[in-house]
């Protein structure tokens, strides 16, 4: 769903003002049209950029990054998503990657997107970032649930989810930057208790450890490869990119 200013976006999907959040490490703002450049230069990366989806321009183009922020401006201002500037708490300010999140991707299950530049790999800050995007979502948004998604050979993206306690409850074909793949489909939820983890707000609930304990769906087990309806039948009983956040002008085909 993209900003069209004769189709007034759904008041229901609307994001509020994104507002600055923190962790012990990070400090998550809106971006700035300042952060262009550093964008321009450390994003066009083949391994931030091969695992998003195939629309994605590779080689990257010059005014990639200027147009990404002219998107991101209009998505903010019509409420349509939120996005922030990952930054060092303690640094000096300079953007080191983006994470973003929409509430209107609940019908497509594809609700947030990050990447983060490969010399800040490592070191756990993207979960950390992802951490408190999500809880901001699920605990003071009040969402039900957060759908998220990768390709399945991203597997710095998908310890990212694993380590939230998201759990693949589908898997679809689907072409990225690389080529032919398989698109990652899983759930974070609200419900039981899940140890705690630094940085994160002091009253943030607990969530799931398995996003069907809390949404009565079967979770994809190895070697299985369901289709998403199948998957989301009730039961009986980089970090690289995620393939859904990238700095590009064009508006992408979800899955």
């Amino acid at each position: 769903m993209s900003s069209d200013p004769e189709t007034p976006f759904p008041e229901h999907l609307k994001m509020p003002p994104t507002p600055v959040l923190e962790t012990a490490r990070l400090i998550l703002r809106p971006p700035r049209e300042s952060d262009t450049p550093v964008v321009q230069r450390r994003f066009p990366q083949w391994e931030i950029v091969r695992y998003l989806h195939a629309e994605v321009p590779w080689p990257y183009p010059n005014d990639g990054a200027a147009e990404h922020y002219a998107r991101m401006s209009r998505e903010m201002a019509a409420g349509e998503k939120s996005h922030w500037a990952i930054t060092l708490r303690g640094g000096d300010d300079t953007l080191i990657g983006l994470i973003g999140l929409w509430k209107s991707g609940e019908e497509a299950r594809d609700q947030r997107g990050f990447w983060l530049d490969t010399r800040y790999w490592g070191r756990g800050l993207m979960t950390e970032a992802a951490d408190r995007v999500t809880d901001y979502a699920l605990v003071e948004l009040g969402w039900p649930r957060l759908w998220l998604s990768n390709a399945e050979a991203n597997l710095a993206s998908h310890r990212v989810k694993e380590k939230q306690g998201a759990t693949i409850v589908a898997r679809t074909p689907r072409r990225y930057v690389y080529g032919e793949g398989v698109r990652d489909l899983a759930a974070d939820a609200r419900g039981v208790a899940r140890p705690s983890r630094e940085g994160i707000a002091p009253h943030a609930k607990p969530r799931a450890r398995f996003a069907s304990e809390a949404r009565g769906c079967s979770p994809v087990r190895s070697g299985q490869s369901p289709s998403v309806m199948s998957a989301m039948r009730p039961s009986s009983g980089s970090p690289a990119a995620d393939e859904t956040m990238w700095p590009a002008s064009f508006t992408p085909r979800l899955a």
